[in-house]
Order: structure tokens, then sequence, then C-alpha cells
């Protein structure tokens, strides 16, 4: 759709999100913030009209996000969220204390801002990033909690001065846009933590802020749905998540919260309210079934040792469905799961690697592995179930855009 063909006024956010998505130009191809900053500026900085968390890194920036939303939800402030990707609707990303913007709440808000930022040509994260902005302003929130998209230097989402940036973690990944080295990522990350602003990283890497030891918990004894830790002079502290990953996330949470001066029983009930879409998240029993996202190296190394940690994966068998984005690191992704699986069904999304592609390095990588390959996610879904026994483990693993399908189809 061309932008002659720009309609004056959408009708719904399926449209908006439609006309974006076919006009975006190729990623990376327009790296910059100045659209954003001539945005913000239109509309008088919005963006500055509360306090911003802002966060970033390879691996657990979604998560630390949402614990530190609910820390300061816990605390009695108004709390906007603005996450990505989203799951099933972009209007995800317009949330104030745990609650998304109605559809025609968003869509008055978009045709409001239409006719001031319609010539800038934003992109799809561009324009529902200053979308976000403006809700927060317009339901004067407190404080905004503000995920990073990719990077941070030049992210769309880097036009705030927050008043805490976080960088959870630095690996390979989006290298084609952050560049092949560590060093070279870091600086990426490292720029959201600006002068004026408390910076807090579980980084070494990252050179700017106040570097946090964010293996220093002492961890009690994790079950299915339940992580508890002891962190200092805090003892038995809960989250209501399996997956010993979240600890990190949380450690830096928590000092996010006391930088803002968040008291302690906040911060607890905080956490443990924490609500964790497709992060280890148990969907059944019997079988077991769980949920995580994790799509590059960090992340499915951190969900394989926590899946170690509560399931006897060398007498149980793991059933997995799977599918990864083609801009990922496959091989190194799946290196530390193949070895567990049994059988693994593999599917497709929009923008994932051909189920071929995903066979051919699975099966280098373990010789044993049954793999049945539908590229339509529901059928997939379906024979994932199908081959499934009561005392098996299923998964559902390689991409939240996997999740996000299936949930939008209601088969999660």
């Amino acid at each position: 759709m061309s932008d002659h063909r720009a309609p004056r006024q959408f009708k719904s956010i399926a449209q908006l999100h439609t006309f974006l998505k076919e006009r975006d130009p190729k990623p990376g191809s327009s790296y910059s913030l100045e659209r954003m900053q001539q945005a913000a500026e239109r509309l008088g900085h919005p963006e500055r009209q509360y306090k911003v968390v802002h966060v970033g890194g390879t691996s657990g920036k979604g998560s630390t996000c949402t614990m530190i939303a609910s820390i300061l939800e816990a605390a009695g402030y108004s709390v906007g969220h603005y996450t990505s990707p989203s799951l099933v609707s972009p209007l995800e990303r317009l949330v104030v204390n745990q609650k998304m913007a109605t559809e025609s709440v968003a869509l008055r808000l978009v045709n409001r801002l239409w006719p001031v930022l319609v010539d800038l040509k934003l992109s799809h994260f561009e324009f529902f990033t200053i979308l976000a902005l403006q809700y927060f302003a317009d339901r004067r929130v407190d404080y905004a909690v503000v995920e990073v998209g990719v990077g941070g230097q030049y992210d769309a989402t880097n036009i705030v001065q927050p008043t805490v940036a976080i960088v959870t973690t630095v690996g390979l990944d989006h290298t084609a846009l952050l560049g092949k080295t560590l060093r070279s990522i870091a600086d990426h990350k490292q720029a959201i933590i600006k002068s004026g602003s408390i910076g807090l990283t579980g980084s070494k890497l990252i050179k700017r802020g106040r570097y946090v030891n964010v293996d220093s918990a002492k961890h009690i004894q994790p079950t299915l749905t339940t992580t508890t830790f002891d962190f200092g002079k805090m003892k038995r502290i809960e989250l209501s998540t399996g997956g010993r990953y979240q600890v990190r996330n949380a450690i830096l949470a928590i000092e996010a919260a006391r930088a803002l001066g968040i008291a302690e029983p906040a911060i607890r009930y905080g956490l443990r309210a924490a609500k964790l879409i497709g992060r280890f998240q148990v969907l059944g029993r019997r079988p077991l079934l769980i949920v995580d996202g994790a799509h590059n190296p960090q992340k499915m190394t951190a969900f394989v040792d926590a899946l170690k940690a509560v399931v006897d994966t060398k007498h149980q068998r793991i059933v997995c469905l799977y599918a990864m984005k083609s801009t990922k690191d496959i091989r190194k992704t799946l290196l530390p799961l193949a070895r567990l699986l049994d059988t693994v069904v593999i599917t497709t999304f929009s923008r994932s690697y051909s189920p071929a592609t995903v066979r051919r390095v699975l099966r280098s990588l373990n010789r044993d592995v049954q793999m049945i390959l539908e590229p339509k996610p529901n059928k997939a879904y379906a024979i994932w179930r199908r081959s499934l026994q009561s005392n098996d483990v299923g998964i559902i693993t390689g991409s939240l855009y996997l999740i996000g399908y299936l949930r939008q189809a209601k088969l999660l």
C-alpha cells in the first residue's frame, strides 16, 4: 500500500497495523532517531511528562520490565508499560496498570495523532512507540516502563530521558544491525544509560552505570510454578514462575526499585504478583506443558537449565513444537536443546526459517530425534498435542511470534 493511498482516518487498529506493515522499510534501512525526535517535538514531548524506566539487553528485558511495572504498581503508582513484540494485538504496547487500551480509545488517539505525523512516514514500530508514549501522557501515569526494541542507540524508544536505565545482558543477537562483536553490541545497548540517569547492568561489558552481580542470589529449590531465592538481606523472595533464570531479572528489578525509593514490602508483593506470559509458562500438568519464547542462544541455554532443574529430562520423553525467526542464529540456539528432544514438530510463522532448514540443522545436532514437518502452525499444534502421552513433557519454544500466533488462534 503506497503513501498516497493512506487514509485520512483509520477505522480499526487492524487497518492501521496492515497499512504500516506494508509500507515499512526493510529492517535497518532507516536506522536513526530523527523521525522519532520530530514526532515527539510536534506532540509537545509526551515522554517528558512522567518518569521513565528504560530497559534494554539481549535477554531478560521483557521480564525485567514486567517485574518493575508490577513493583511500581504495588507501591501505589500509576504505571504505563510498553513492551515488544506484542503477542496477539499491537495494543499490548498500550498498557496502564496491567489494563490494555480498548480499541475505541486507541483508535481515537491514532486519528488524533495521524494528521500531525503522517508526513514523517513513521515505521510500524516508531508509530506504535510514539502512540504509547502519548497514551501514557494522556493517562497521566507516574511512571512508564519502556522496553527497548532492538539495540538501544538508534532504537525508537531511545528518545526518552530515563530516571533509571537498565541493560540486562549482552549477547550475539541482531548482529546485522548491531555489529558482529560483543563490544559493538554493548556500545549500542549502553547508549540508553544517559547523563543524569541511574544506570544498572548485569553485564561487565557495559561501561556505563553500576554493575550488579545478578548471580549473587542464593537459590532455594525451584518448583514448576515458583522460584524462591535470597538476595542479600532480603530472604525468601518469591516469584510466581518457574525458571531459575528469572532470578537474574528479579535482582535488577529489585535494584531499580531501591533506586526509586520503593519499600521492601512493595518489592516483594510486586515480584510475587508479576505475570510473565510466554516465559517458562506452565499450561498443563499431565502431560506437562511448558511454553517459553527462547529465541537466541542465551535465552535457550537459560530455558534448558531451568527445565533440567524441575524435569527428569533423561527419563521423560520431550516432545517439542518449534519455529524460529530467520534472522536468528539457528545452530547456536538449537545446540542447548537438541539432545534433550525425542520428537519435534517443526512449523513456521511469517519470516521464520523453513521446516527443511530447521530439520537439517537439528539432524546435525541430534541424529536420533524424530521430526515431523508441518508448516501450518494450527495443524502443527494439533500434531504436537496428539504426540503427547500423559507422562511426557511437551514444550513450545523458539519464538514469541509462534506463541503469539497460537494465543491469537486461542490454542494456548
